[in-house]
């Protein structure tokens, strides 16, 4: 344990090679088994949630021209992850293992953008590299969405691989370069149509541009003598972003969001805490809602969520660097600071970056034989945390005709399950998410097809 923090935090004598060679088999190895549960998640039924019925119903007027119009206030935002899977439902893909393999695909495209990514910005070898790689895979928001058609593993994708061609493109000159930077662009709208949040995207396209060696220079010599042309022109970049942002929110349904919120959140220290409660999931890789977390340990999020930031800050400290990835983990930051939602997945799009400040920051603070064995501790817990999250995702993937009492503890939905899958009648089961219903009958194999209720 002690010898694993101590690689981290460096103070051990730098590896010969054939050494070097054996760590990064073995995390490679751990990474191929932590795979095996995703891709188990394959044979699962439709896992549904209030978000996923709202898109695979959105997906399923797409895809026969006709429009569904969600009920209640929470509305996902923009069409782009609906049309996606209108494609695979169109092309006769329209079932679990389909949605599943999406996932799949974006997340893999994600963690192999965020391994270069990490070689190349934090300068990591590949050990540490696939380490970071590895954790991403344990994180509990990730395991869970994988295996749901939500459109936050489609956007980590999208957003990984744009930040990577970002990346390389400030390694290249004239046409490669700018090749670069307008396919990173060209995914950055990609991602804005597939999450809100892909705004945080843009300043680092901005960032990237400026940064350039001849534009830069271009900005400081015109700059010179002509501060109120410039404080004007970086303004109005300013208000074009702010202008994409608004009329893509103002598209998007989150008003409504935004609307309830004020009308029912609390002081300002009051919505702090609730986002400090939620980075305190993202340090213990527990969901607050998890069954099997005590309401006597649920203070124990803040400490957690207040540690982490430390370590993140003294991370960020260490590197000494303003650059590409701090430019969108900040943006990504403020945005979600912004956005009223209080949920540990919308971190996700950070969630490598994190790991890697957390990783340099243990480079520091590992150098103290005590915190040494804290965080060996910690790192531990992490990983077993997520290996019992893998595990109950396998569970539920293999449950058979147990899958909706396992599931979910929402009555309506559970309803909903039960009657799709021939288990009861109508009238048995009390109130029916009938949204729900629809989608079961239309996606899911293991549904009952006949009755099916047309779209509203």
């Amino acid at each position: 344990m002690n010898g694993f923090a101590r690689r981290l935090s460096g103070s051990a004598r730098k590896p010969q090679p054939p050494l070097a060679s054996a760590r990064t088999a073995a995390v490679a190895l751990v990474i191929a088994v932590l795979s095996i549960p995703y891709l188990i998640a394959l044979k699962s039924p439709l896992r549904l949630t209030p978000d996923a019925v709202v898109y695979l119903s959105l997906a399923r007027g797409i895809a026969i021209d006709k429009p569904f119009r969600p009920a209640g206030e929470l509305k996902p935002g923009p069409r782009g992850y609906p049309h996606l899977l209108a494609l695979l439902d169109r092309a006769g893909l329209g079932v679990p293992w389909a949605f599943v393999a999406l996932n799949l695909l974006f997340l893999a495209v994600g963690l192999t953008s965020v391994y270069l990514l990490l070689r190349s910005s934090f300068a990591f070898d590949r050990a540490t590299t696939l380490l970071a790689c590895g954790s991403t895979l344990l994180v509990h928001d990730v395991i869970g969405d994988a295996a749901i058609p939500l459109s936050d593993v489609t956007f980590f994708g999208l957003a990984m691989l744009c930040l990577l061609l970002l990346e390389r493109s400030t390694q290249m000159r004239g046409l490669a370069a700018t090749s670069m930077i307008l396919g990173a662009a060209a995914l950055a709208a990609a991602a804005f149509a597939i999450r809100t949040i892909g705004i945080a995207l843009w300043p680092a396209v901005i960032f990237v541009v400026f940064s350039r060696p001849g534009i830069a220079q271009r900005l400081r010599d015109s700059a010179r003598g002509q501060r109120i042309t410039a404080a004007s022109a970086a303004a109005a970049i300013a208000l074009a972003v702010g202008a994409v942002a608004v009329i893509g929110i103002m598209h998007s349904g989150y008003v409504r969001i935004f609307d309830t919120q004020e009308a029912s959140s609390g002081s300002v220290f009051e919505q702090a805490k609730a986002k400090l409660r939620v980075v305190g999931e993202l340090a213990t890789n527990i969901p607050g809602s998890s069954r099997y977390v005590p309401d006597a340990a649920h203070p124990l999020y803040y400490v957690a969520g207040a540690l982490l930031i430390a370590v993140i800050i003294v991370g960020s400290i260490h590197r000494r660097r303003l650059g590409l990835v701090e430019v969108y983990t900040a943006s990504t930051v403020l945005a979600l600071l912004a956005f009223p939602g209080n949920l540990s997945r919308l971190w996700i799009p950070i969630v490598p970056m994190l790991i890697a400040y957390v990783i340099v920051a243990a480079r520091v603070l590992g150098r103290r034989r005590l915190v040494r064995i804290g965080l060996s501790i910690y790192f531990v817990v992490f990983a077993v945390a997520g290996v019992a999250a893998l595990a109950d995702s396998v569970r539920l993937s293999l449950s058979g005709p147990r899958f909706a009492d396992r599931w979910t503890d929402v009555p309506s939905l559970r309803a909903a399950y039960k009657v799709a899958f021939g288990e009861a009648t109508p009238a048995s089961v009390g109130a029916i998410d009938h949204d729900a219903l629809r989608v079961l009958r239309y996606y899911e194999p293991r549904a009952s097809r006949n009755n099916a209720l047309p779209l509203r």
